[in-house]
């Protein structure tokens, strides 16, 4: 059921088609006017009746030109389907006028001779089927330019005086429903052709208004920053946008063998580019012919990554020392536990308290404490080896794990490196100077102890027997030792 204005711009198409074909259909009636007056002139036909007709046909022919020339000016947009039924309304009366002056015409036309008269006839006979196709669009307006002059035959060969009478209402009867026919054909075929043009028209919009949109979609994307690429099974890309031409794909090209293999569900992935961090995501689609496509959508996490690491490193590292904290030290403990039981191997846990810190920060402030504190962590980082671990456990309070130590020599050995190195002179304001002293105390696993707990409170008080002895020392606390252990 088609709408209103689907209806009115319907409408529209066809006096645009009946204006298209009205130059042709005014230059036939122009050289039949003129056919008519050389045989009514030449058969002494022309009199006060049929010159006036004849007069009076051009000023039709112009009326019409008249509002073909006005037609063309206008433009063809919506608003003029609201008056080109106007338009057509003053074009079917001039036709209708044109119709009765030829009706008349023909009138005059009964003393001629048969053969004149048959080729009269064949005159209107063309105009009916011209109309046919020049105004046939509109039935009734065929109907309404036919129907005078046919009429006007039909009065003049009624009633049936002779064989020529019945040729011409035969001829001119069948003529009529042809022409009748042809028409209603016609208007058939150029409105299924109307409705094609406005359907086209419309994919046409549907398609430009989609390749809008999706325009201004890729260019949302592209401005956030996300690149699309659509490949098939083969990896060949099929489309990509801006984005990933331009600031993806250059990073990927050393990178490529690092992807995963595609599968049927969504799959997201880390690609690490250099200084960049890329997430992939990856998800299988079908286009219209059932063919499996690739759809892969990039984003640069890089700042996200850097901001987690940040993150991460503030949830497991001391803010001044920038050392592992206490968390992330219980963590490595219970881990070198577990590896110790796997492997079979004993190492060391050091309890350093930095001597007198207290007096430090009273006598020097809180910022020369917190610059000892920081030389003291350097110091005890450059003092570990790859496999040992080192964090600040509490406000003057560092601990360590020392890996492989299996017999006392060695334990011996590293707690002299860390006393000698720690109290190296510490500098400060071009005239002072700190040789700061630290506290050992010495656990070992399994030796001690095999649970974490039980390892720091070992160290702990061994610790305090250092700080009882008179400080800056190492004690080691060990059941394999004399039940006095013995100082260094």
């Amino acid at each position: 059921m088609k709408s209103k204005t689907e209806c009115n711009i319907t409408e529209c198409h066809l006096i645009k088609k009946l204006f298209s074909n009205s130059i042709a259909a005014i230059l036939g009636q122009i050289a039949v006017v003129i056919v008519i007056f050389a045989i009514y002139k030449n058969f002494g036909k022309l009199n006060y009746v049929t010159v006036s007709v004849l007069a009076l046909l051009p000023v039709t022919f112009v009326h019409r030109f008249f509002l073909l020339k006005k037609f063309k000016n206008v433009e063809y947009d919506t608003s003029f389907c609201h008056y080109a039924p106007k338009f057509k309304k003053q074009y079917f009366i001039s036709v209708f006028i044109t119709s009765c002056l030829f009706a008349v015409l023909y009138l005059f036309s009964s003393d001629l001779p048969n053969d004149i008269q048959s080729f009269l006839l064949a005159v209107f006979i063309a105009l009916t089927i011209g109309s046919a196709s020049s105004i046939g669009v509109f039935t009734d307006g065929f109907l309404i330019y036919v129907l005078p002059f046919n009429l006007s035959i039909a009065y003049l060969h009624l009633p049936v005086k002779n064989q020529f009478d019945i040729y011409v209402l035969f001829l001119i009867f069948s003529v009529f429903l042809f022409g009748f026919k042809t028409a209603k054909i016609y208007r058939k075929n150029y409105l299924d052709l109307i409705e094609l043009n406005i359907k086209n028209n419309q994919h046409i919009k549907d398609i430009e208004r989609y390749s809008h949109n999706l325009d201004r979609y890729l260019s949302s994307i592209d401005k956030l920053g996300i690149g699309i690429r659509v490949s098939d099974a083969s990896g060949k890309t099929i489309f990509c946008n801006d984005s990933y031409t331009k600031y993806f794909k250059p990073f990927l090209t050393n990178y490529m063998q690092s992807r995963t293999l595609f599968s049927d569900d969504i799959v997201r992935e880390k690609i690490f580019a250099g200084d960049f961090v890329f997430e992939v995501s990856r998800n299988s689609l079908e286009d219209e012919n059932k063919k499996i496509l690739y759809l892969e959508l990039y984003k640069d996490i890089t700042d996200v990554e850097k901001e987690k690491k940040s993150l991460e490193f503030k949830a497991y590292h001391d803010v001044l020392t920038n050392l592992p904290n206490r968390e992330a030290f219980f963590m490595a403990l219970q881990k070198e536990i577990a590896r110790a039981k796997r492997k079979f191997f004993k190492f060391g846990l050091f309890f350093i308290d930095l001597d007198m810190f207290k007096e430090i920060n009273d006598n020097f402030g809180h910022e020369v404490g917190d610059v000892v504190l920081k030389t003291v962590a350097k110091r005890l980082k450059t003092i570990t080896r790859e496999n040992d671990f080192v964090a600040r456990y509490a406000g003057d309070e560092f601990i360590m794990i020392v890996d492989d130590m299996d017999d006392y020599d060695k334990i011996d050995k590293v707690a002299k490196k860390l006393l000698d190195e720690v109290s190296k002179p510490i500098f400060f304001d071009n005239m002072h100077s700190i040789s700061p002293s630290v506290s050992i105390g010495v656990s070992i696993f399994p030796d001690d102890s095999d649970n974490h707990l039980e390892l720091i409170k070992k160290a702990d008080e061994a610790m305090y027997v250092v700080k009882n002895r008179g400080r800056g020392d190492f004690y080691i606390n060990s059941k394999n030792r004399d039940d006095d252990a013995k100082s260094v």
